[in-house]
Order: C-alpha cells, then sequence, then structure tokens
C-alpha cells in the first residue's frame, strides 16, 4: 500500500565511457553501457534502498535528517523539470512512491 511519495533528484553523466546515475540525496549510485539501463536501475535501488528504511524503522529519521518530504499519495506533484548540462549531463527530479 502506497501512503505517499518523494521527490528525489537523479543525476546522470557519462564517465570514462560509461553512464552513472547517482542519487543526491540518498547517496545511491549505478553505471551502465546506456542512460536508459542506468535510469532503469536506479530508480530500482532507490525502492529497494527506501523499502529497506521503513522495514527497519529508519525512513522517518532519515528524512528529517536529510530534508525528504514526503508528500501525500492524493497531492499532485510539482512540476517537474529537467536540465541538461553539457552534451554528457542530465539532472532530473524524480517521483518515487512510498510504501506504507
Amino acid at each position: 500500500m502506497t501512503d505517499g511519495y518523494v521527490i528525489l533528484t537523479l543525476r546522470f553523466f557519462q564517465e570514462e565511457g560509461q553512464w552513472v546515475g547517482d542519487c543526491e540525496e540518498l547517496g545511491v549510485a549505478h553505471y551502465g553501457e546506456t542512460l536508459d539501463e542506468v535510469r532503469t536501475g536506479l530508480e530500482d535501488l532507490l525502492v529497494l534502498t527506501l523499502d529497506t528504511m521503513e522495514s527497519v524503522g529508519e525512513r522517518e529519521r532519515f528524512f528529517a535528517e536529510h530534508g525528504i518530504t514526503l508528500h501525500p499519495s492524493d497531492q499532485p506533484a510539482p512540476t517537474q523539470e529537467y536540465h541538461v548540462l553539457p552534451d554528457t549531463h542530465l539532472v532530473e527530479p524524480k517521483r518515487i512512491p512510498i510504501g506504507a
């Protein structure tokens, strides 16, 4: 059951022929051959990380310490903007559902 969502900042860039993606707020990273592969892998890791935080009872504390807001499910997501920095960098906000 989903009780809300968070907006996290995802950064993607090329480094030594590979794509790297990381989440600024959670410190989670993933790398791979293509941007799509990295985006999918990073999103999977984010869900796993958030689920683990919840299962060990640390989500609320971590969110408070890192300024992460849990938005209610029925609240519309803020407008998402994508920022493309040179040809090899992309920064995007990502809405991630949070389970109860």
